[in-house]
């Protein structure tokens, strides 16, 4: 019998931690509840819960890797190698990239409040090249972004960040050997708002992660060939997948509505949801049809919106049929502001 297993599951059941704020919460002006969905070469959004959808990146054909908004004015996206951003909506979008050293590759951003941001990435280096930060930070809104990564390895490459507060955070990715190609799992912890690292790997096995969430200040789950789940706020890490519902899949993203109510999704299908906090996960693909499903988000109960190569899906709610709600091609990132 797997007892560290079941202890985990005894400490799930029993915490009754404060919820992380979301981190789409970052200002107190008001807000008004929008989905955007990146796709190949545009970003969509819709303000009425997925029943219609323009596009807010008109001429500019670009292959978007993230999208962050502060409020329904202020955004920012990012691409491989370029930084934008926008004050009026995504009506009209302003190229920040050169406040940032060439041959930088972008991967994903991140805020925690309407100044606190970061923005990850990988370095794809020219010929004979100096060390690149891998890691910026802004305390000033995106105006001025400053390297904020020590304590890492320079050959890692980060994925997805979660922050449980403006001091603590995570980040996660993959090792890289010496001819750029993956070679393991890389999963980092700040304390100091991002000042400095401290690799946090304890119990995690496998290749490389492409998500991590935390549910509330000690319980938090990362994902890639294998789900972990953690009850110290990342000291130590424990394999999710001997649970019923298994997990044989590749995950993507995951994520939680509150500090009880959460979903992971990934290849062939799959999405898994929990509403005692990971205590027990169930599965939720009806509709899905074997399709990747390579994010997943949500409004509210009753309306979780996920992503696969070719649509956006809705449900109304746990075990219900996924509904198509939008189509497009290549739909990897969603980003709800709420």
């Amino acid at each position: 019998m797997n007892y560290k297993y079941l202890l985990v599951l005894a400490i799930i059941a029993l915490s009754t931690g404060r919820c992380s704020r979301s981190l789409n919460n970052v200002t107190q002006n008001p807000i008004k509840p929008t989905i955007y969905a990146l796709a190949e070469s545009a970003i969509y959004k819709s303000e009425d819960t997925g029943n219609t959808w323009v596009s807010i990146t008109n001429g500019l054909s670009l292959y978007y890797r993230g999208v962050f908004f502060l409020n329904n004015a202020k955004g920012f996206f990012i691409t491989d190698s370029m930084m934008f951003v926008t004050q009026d909506g995504g009506n009209n979008w302003t190229d920040i990239s050169t406040k940032f050293p060439i041959g930088v590759n972008f991967t994903s951003i991140n805020f925690i409040n309407s100044t606190l941001g970061f923005v990850f990435c990988y370095y794809n280096p020219p010929i004979y090249p100096e060390p690149v930060p891998r890691i910026f930070k802004t305390t000033d809104g995106g105006t001025t972004w400053v390297a904020s990564d020590a304590g890492t390895n320079p050959k890692d490459a980060f994925r997805h960040s979660f922050f449980v507060n403006s001091n603590t955070g995570f980040v996660v990715g993959e090792k890289t050997d010496r001819g750029g190609f993956p070679d393991g799992s890389v999963l980092y912890k700040t304390n100091d708002g991002g000042q400095n690292w401290q690799a946090m790997e304890n119990g995690i096995k496998g290749g490389g992660l492409t998500s991590v969430f935390f549910s509330n200040s000690q319980i938090g789950y990362t994902l890639g060939d294998s789900a972990f789940v953690t009850t110290d706020q990342g000291q130590t890490w424990v394999d999710l997948s001997v649970q019923p519902a298994a997990y044989s899949s590749t995950g993507y993203a995951v994520y939680f509505l509150n500090n009880q109510v959460g979903y992971i999704c990934g290849s062939g299908g799959l999405i898994l949801y929990t509403v005692n906090n990971g205590l027990s996960w169930s599965l939720d693909n009806k509709g899905i049809n074997g399709h990747a499903v390579y994010d997943i988000k949500a409004l509210d109960s009753n309306h979780v919106f996920a992503a696969t190569n070719t649509s956006v899906l809705l449900s109304s709610g746990s075990q219900q049929q996924w509904q198509t709600v939008f189509t497009g091609t290549m739909i990897r990132n969603l980003f709800i502001l709420k």
